[in-house]
């Protein structure tokens, strides 16, 4: 039987996508999460059977619905864990597992422009080019 420590703060642990900010139940559905939908591929823990390690700042819970005060977004490729946003998690997976690549993969070219952000002037700039050549084409008929 555990207890609580009073000193401790509750904290729910997210599998959450720092791509989307969708969360998962788990470390390997986030991990298929990011391959199948984002192209991020990423290894799982390789002592993902075990538990988080203890903390001494946290009490870790991994139940949705239980009382918590503070939410933990954890990396699904380790036990590194960040609060309050997900920005960190991003640069965590950035710096220590995507610049890791498989001895028996082989990396496919890939078009790097759809990796990057659009921002909000770059839509309206391909919004105004969009709607202008529809106007030529239909103006033309």
């Amino acid at each position: 039987m555990s207890f609580k420590s009073t000193d401790k703060i509750t904290a729910f642990v997210d599998n959450k996508c720092y791509k989307c900010e969708r969360s998962y139940s788990s470390p390997s559905h986030l991990i298929n999460h990011m391959a199948n939908i984002h192209h991020i591929h990423l290894k799982p823990r390789p002592q993902s059977n075990e538990e988080r390690p203890a903390s001494e700042k946290y009490d870790f819970t991994y139940q949705r619905l239980a009382t918590y005060e503070r939410v933990l977004f954890e990396c699904p490729s380790c036990w590194f864990y960040t609060y309050p946003n997900l920005q960190k998690l991003a640069k965590h997976v950035q710096n220590f597992h995507l610049n890791l690549i498989p001895e028996n993969e082989e990396m496919l070219e890939e078009d790097t422009s759809l990796n990057k952000t659009v921002d909000e002037q770059d839509i309206l700039k391909m919004w105004d080019e969009i709607s202008n050549s529809l106007k030529k084409f239909l103006s033309a008929k």
